[in-house]
């Protein structure tokens, strides 16, 4: 069994990458893949055959009446394709932000905002679904909105809020 697997990868700005891995090439066909890249970004998932009819999409959400233009919030996409609802939990790691609990109807989406401008952009927040133990999605990083930055307030340990 090989303990560790990596796989590089050069993209652009705003490109996107999709690859797959058949279940049955992981042990007992539970996966755990971790995406690392520049400035903080961090990808975690994790699951197995058992995992909910989910897609999540986690994108930056925009500014009202302004093309092009991010608030500087993350914003996810829930698309619950099964055929009963699911309570999704949404959990902040480092920013003081308030856990979200939502209820994704059959067959539907929801937008769901995760706050990010009172830390400057930065982010870090997991999600669950009800009844799916192993079923993870970690998500961090920053939103960049074109404005002057500042560093990771969670990486010097700054108190917040």
């Amino acid at each position: 069994m090989e303990p560790l697997k990596a796989w590089p990868y050069a993209v652009r700005g705003g490109d996107t990458i999709t690859s797959k891995w058949p279940l049955d090439h992981f042990e007992d066909r539970e996966y755990h893949l971790r995406v690392y890249g520049p400035n903080g970004f961090f990808r975690e998932f994790a699951g197995n055959v058992s995992d909910p009819d989910l897609d999540l999409k986690c994108g930056y959400q925009k500014k009202r009446g302004i093309l092009n233009r991010l608030s500087g919030n993350v914003q996810m996409e829930i698309s619950n394709t099964s055929r009963n609802k699911l309570e999704i939990t949404i959990e902040d790691h480092a920013y003081g932000n308030p856990r979200q609990k939502v209820l994704v109807a059959k067959t539907s989406t929801k937008s769901v905002v995760v706050p990010a401008i009172d830390s400057y952009g930065w982010y870090d927040f997991s999600i669950r679904v009800k009844g799916f133990p192993n079923f993870y999605r970690r998500y961090s990083g920053r939103v960049e909105t074109g404005k002057p930055s500042k560093s990771d307030p969670f990486m010097g340990r700054e108190i917040l809020k």
